[in-house]
């Protein structure tokens, strides 16, 4: 830890330009004793930096923030004026030593007041334009994913991922509002981090290639959907609600309930225990609207219909427009009908969208399934396989009456 001594050295050497002899003779010591607290000091800094994440470190640096003097920590959310390059990304360095035994308390409040809670007086409770729900569902993120640009066309890490996600809701959210938004359903989770495990590989043990580690990952998510909730909150009061995912079961958990504790003092906020909890299926009815929401690595899609008549039958009567959204292919597929009669209505091919228009809409009763597209691009061994998605951010807007009357897609 500097001490009082060596951080007046150090502002007044770099921060005011001084001499050593002149900084002795402000501070009263000889010219020896102020060069060795400044040399002392500048090691101190130097171990923290070195401390840095070095995907973290090569961001700051591009950004112009490359020294960190000082600093216990912090959110890293700028634009490069000149290259376009965006970067959202937490940074722990501790103390400038290990904190006294009798200081920890006081270091743990610090922390859960100032690092994990933020500035959160933006917005009042807004006041909406409209009627309309606008779901939120930016879908298999992947954050901590490495596509490698040599080996399959496309150049995908962290930074990218949290810039394709939070600048996709950006310009959604700016689309829809023109349309009239009274709430929002925000979704999470859907493999929003890349693994699961520090070994790099999802919860089932699957080997990834990745960018960073998996507390980089984290810290990335949670500023991305720190990010997204409060551009949404100065729209419409919003609902959280969180979707378990294959890659990240228990990672994805956690952040949904690092969330709900970040946003407990926002009454433009709810992020319930139902919502943000391990709940495999989630439903949320709003007017004649009753919506469904699961990855889609789990229950049979035939079988979502009539789960969803089971699990929620207090709903049915009211919930005439039924939809299912379902994430975890990456690619769009849309049905509607029941049983044998159940038609595919749109479906995302190798560079293509494919429509029918003669799936028929008279069969209202029976969920509509829609799979939600994916900003993240294919990885090698994907890429070698030949699935390669159209990659591109989602929001979906229903009426209370007519169910969904609107989606809003941006193209990455």
């Amino acid at each position: 830890m500097l001490t009082d001594r060596q951080r007046q050295v150090v502002d007044l050497k770099d921060g005011k330009g001084l001499t050593f002899k002149q900084i002795g003779e402000q501070l009263g010591a000889d010219k020896a004793s102020v060069h060795k607290s400044y040399h002392a000091a500048k090691k101190k800094l130097a171990d923290k930096q070195a401390r840095l994440d070095p995907g973290i470190r090569k961001t700051l640096d591009k950004l112009g923030m490359g020294e960190l003097p000082g600093l216990h920590s912090g959110w890293v959310h700028k634009e490069d004026a000149e290259t376009g390059e965006w970067a959202s990304s937490y940074f722990f360095l501790g103390k400038d030593g290990a904190p006294e035994a009798a200081d920890l308390e006081a270091v743990l409040e610090d922390a859960v007041a100032n690092v994990f809670r933020g500035d959160l007086a933006k917005p009042a409770r807004p006041q909406p334009v409209g009627e309309n729900l606008l779901v939120v569902d930016i879908a298999d993120l992947h954050i901590g994913k490495l596509c490698v640009f040599e080996e399959t066309g496309f150049a995908y890490d962290r930074a990218e991922a949290v810039r394709r996600g939070i600048e996709g809701t950006r310009a959604l959210l700016e689309r829809a509002q023109k349309h009239g938004v009274a709430h929002i359903l925000f979704v999470l989770g859907n493999d929003v981090i890349h693994i699961d495990k520090p070994g790099r590989t999802t919860t089932s043990g699957t080997p990834q290639d990745t960018d960073g580690t998996l507390a980089v990952m984290f810290d990335d998510a949670l500023a991305f959907y720190v990010a997204c909730i409060d551009m949404c909150r100065q729209v419409a009061p919003v609902t959280v609600l969180y979707c378990p995912s294959n890659h990240d079961w228990f990672t994805g958990f956690a952040l949904a309930r690092a969330v709900r504790a970040w946003f407990r003092d926002c009454p433009e906020v709810n992020a319930s225990d139902y919502n943000t909890s391990h709940n495999h299926r989630k439903y949320f009815r709003f007017g004649a609207n009753l919506l469904g929401f699961t990855h889609g690595d789990g229950a049979k899609e035939a079988d979502l219909p009539a789960l969803m008549l089971d699990e929620v039958p207090q709903h049915l009567d009211g919930g005439r427009r039924r939809y299912w959204y379902l994430h975890h292919l990456h690619h769009k597929i849309g049905k509607r009908g029941r049983g044998t009669q159940k038609r595919q209505t749109e479906k995302d091919l190798i560079g293509m969208t494919v429509l029918r228009d003669d799936a028929g809409l008279e069969d209202t009763q029976a969920p509509q399934i829609e799979y939600v597209r994916s900003p993240s691009p294919p990885d090698g061994w994907h890429h070698r396989n030949g699935y390669v998605n159209r990659q591109a951010v989602e929001v979906f807007l229903h009426c209370p009456h007519d169910g969904q009357v609107a989606r809003f897609t941006g193209w990455f």
